[in-house]
C-alpha cells in the first residue's frame, strides 16, 4: 500500500512545490486540500501531472479521509500579507493546527509534519540560531513584528505538550522554488521578477545572510521524518528540527552569482523602506543540525539551489 500524504495549503508556495516533489514518487498517494481546489487543479496541469494517485479536495473536507502523513503548509510567507493579517495570524495558525490535532485524536498513529518557522527564535539574528539559542521578548511592549513568531512558537509548545502524538515541527527559515508568488513584496520575489522581465533590480545597500532551502532538500527532510516515524516502535516521534541547505549566502554574494550566471542587472540605493513583519534579521539561518542525525544531507547550497530553481522558472536547462 502506498503511503498516503495529505497537504493542507496546497496552493501556497511550499504546498505547490512539495506537491511537485511528492508526485515524482508513485509509492505515495496525495490528498491535496485547499480553499480553492480549482487552483490546485490548475497547478497540476501546469506541471503536467495526471495520475490516479492524487485527489484534490476542499480544505473543509480534511479529516474525512485517512492519511498516514499530514503536512500543514497553511500560512502566509509574504511579509506584506503578514502585515495585513495583524492579529489574524494567530487565528489562522490555530485554526488549521487544531484541525490536525483533532485528526490525531482520532488517528493517533499518524504523522503530523507542521511547517513552522525560524521566527520562533525571535527577531535577534545578529548571529545564526543554534542549539543553545534563547528567545527574548518584550513582554510589556510587544511589537507587531513578533506576532508571527509567537504564533508559530505557541503551536510548537502545544505540540510538545502532546507527547503522545507523532509531530515534527519543521522550522523553515528561507525557502525558494520556481513556484514563488511574484506578487509578494520581498527580496526573492523582486529578484525573480527582475529576471523574468529583464528589468533592473533595485535594492538597498544593506547586506544580509539567508539559507535558502529548495524543494528537493525539503522533500529529503520530509522523507527522513517519515523513515524516523516508521522506525519508532516504542515512543512517538515528537520534536522540532531546523531546515538548512549546504550553506547560507549573503545578499550581494547571491546577486553577483546571478549576474554572472543569468545576466541579472541591479542598482544599489541607500535606505530603502522594506516590509519586514518578522523583524530585521541579518543572519537569519540556523546551525542547529539535528536533522543530520536522522540521515539528512542537503544536496544544494543556497546559491546552487536558487540558481537551479530560477533556471526552471526561466525555462533554462539545468546541468545534470
Amino acid at each position: 500500500m502506498p503511503i498516503q500524504f495529505a497537504i493542507l495549503g496546497a496552493t501556497g508556495h511550499i504546498g505547490k512545490s512539495l506537491t511537485a516533489e511528492i508526485a515524482k514518487n508513485d509509492q505515495y498517494h496525495l490528498l491535496l486540500y485547499a480553499r480553492d481546489p480549482s487552483a490546485v487543479e490548475k497547478h497540476l496541469a501546469n506541471i503536467n501531472y495526471i495520475s490516479a494517485n492524487v485527489d484534490v479536495l476542499h480544505i473543509d473536507l480534511f479529516g474525512e479521509t485517512y492519511s498516514d502523513v499530514v503536512i500543514n503548509a497553511v500560512g502566509a510567507g509574504d511579509p506584506a500579507r503578514l502585515a495585513s493579517l495583524g492579529p489574524g495570524i494567530f487565528r489562522l495558525t490555530e485554526e488549521f493546527d487544531n484541525r490536525v490535532l483533532d485528526y490525531l485524536y482520532e488517528f493517533p498513529k499518524a504523522l503530523y509534519l507542521n511547517l513552522s518557522s525560524g521566527a520562533v527564535y525571535g527577531t535577534g539574528f545578529a548571529a545564526p540560531a543554534d542549539i543553545s539559542s534563547r528567545l527574548s521578548l518584550k513582554i510589556n511592549d510587544m511589537p507587531e513584528s513578533q506576532f508571527y513568531g509567537i504564533a508559530k512558537l505557541q503551536a510548537e509548545g502545544k505540540h510538545r505538550a502532546h507527547r503522545e502524538f507523532n509531530i515534527v515541527d519543521l522550522r523553515v527559515f528561507s525557502y525558494f522554488s520556481q513556484f514563488i508568488d511574484l506578487s509578494g513584496q520581498f527580496f526573492m520575489a523582486e529578484l525573480t521578477q527582475s529576471l523574468l522581465s529583464s528589468e533592473v533590480l533595485i535594492t538597498d545597500d544593506s547586506d544580509f545572510y539567508r539559507d535558502y532551502i529548495v524543494p528537493c532538500d525539503l522533500m529529503a527532510m520530509v522523507q527522513r521524518c517519515v523513515e524516523k516515524w516508521s522506525s519508532c516502535d516504542k515512543y512517538p516521534l515528537n520534536c522540532a528540527i531546523d531546515c538548512y541547505s549546504l550553506s547560507p549566502v549573503g545578499k550581494f554574494e547571491l546577486i553577483e552569482a546571478l549576474t554572472k550566471q543569468l545576466g541579472l542587472r541591479h542598482i544599489k540605493r541607500k535606505s530603502m523602506e522594506t516590509v519586514a513583519t518578522a523583524g530585521t534579521k541579518i543572519q537569519y539561518y540556523s546551525r542547529y543540525y539535528e536533522a543530520e542525525n536522522w540521515g539528512y544531507s542537503p544536496r544544494y547550497s543556497s546559491t546552487e539551489g536558487v540558481l537551479r530553481e530560477l533556471r526552471a522558472r526561466l525555462n533554462i536547462p539545468n546541468q545534470a
